[in-house]
């Protein structure tokens, strides 16, 4: 039942997508209804939903199986979008992050149930399912500004200034971006420390083969090395945009490795 909750979910995030598309630049009255924050607040509520029937019923956590944390992480993506869309010329980034949760939520629909045990008694392990999401969701964001980063780049190299006032600057889109990927940084290192301290006081976990402890301990390693040289060398711009989006493009790639081919999902 949770699964048509979700992709009713994503049906009402796709709307304003579709309306942006077909309106392009012009705002005629018979388009606005479809560009509404309304469908992605109900897409969101709906959303929301399916994960609590989840762990009511079903026992299941975030990140308890590839379906449920993909499904809560495009949940966290598009909280992202309510957080930023407020900023001036921010709009144009709800394309990428919706369109970013609706890979997620639609990856998830098809990815399998099978994980580990989800120790919903535990506050240490509680603590580590919001802090990893947490995490993860703050690097997507610095994903979706670097790739927007990169396009608005490429457009005043290329001369084409129609429609450049609407997207933010270069300066405003590194800045998110660096305050995203710290963010995203920070709660994953929380995550892990916490998660070790799960394990440690858990006698039936048993983390030590588990593929995804060790591709999110390279994509923490990927992430410090990106963050140390920007405060220490000034690393910006282009450099730092291209290391956003390799990222989490090497996360993804983790995470289909790990639960599809390897069926090692924790």
């Amino acid at each position: 039942m949770t699964r048509w909750i979700a992709i009713a979910a994503g049906t009402l995030y796709l709307v304003p997508l579709i309306g942006e598309h077909r309106g392009g630049e012009h705002r005629d009255e018979t388009r606005i209804p479809l560009r509404h924050p309304g469908w992605l607040y109900g897409g969101i509520a709906l959303h929301l939903l399916s994960l609590i029937i989840d762990v009511l019923l079903v026992g299941a956590l975030p990140l308890s199986s590839m379906r449920f944390g993909l499904c809560a992480l495009a949940l966290v993506v598009i909280f992202g979008w309510t957080v930023l869309h407020r900023r001036p010329q921010m709009e144009s980034l709800r394309t990428l992050l919706v369109g970013l949760a609706l890979v997620l939520l639609g990856t998830a629909q098809v990815a399998p149930d099978a994980g580990g045990t989800a120790d919903l008694g535990s506050p240490w392990f509680l603590a580590h399912v919001a802090l990893i999401l947490t995490g993860l969701g703050g690097l997507a964001v610095s994903f979706t500004l670097s790739v927007l980063w990169l396009v608005v780049r490429r457009r005043l190299k290329r001369k084409k200034l129609r429609g450049i006032s609407r997207l933010p600057t270069l300066h405003t889109l590194d800045r998110l971006n660096y305050q995203a990927m710290v963010l995203g940084f920070v709660s994953l290192t929380a995550g892990i420390a916490v998660g070790g301290m799960w394990a440690a006081t858990n006698p039936e976990a048993q983390l030590g083969a588990d593929i995804t402890i060790w591709g999110t301990m390279v994509l923490w390693c990927w992430y410090a090395v990106g963050l140390h040289t920007r405060l220490v060398s000034g690393w910006r711009g282009r450099l730092a945009a291209v290391f956003g989006v390799g990222g989490f493009v090497g996360l993804g790639a983790m995470v289909m490795v790990a639960g599809l081919v390897l069926q090692g999902w924790h």
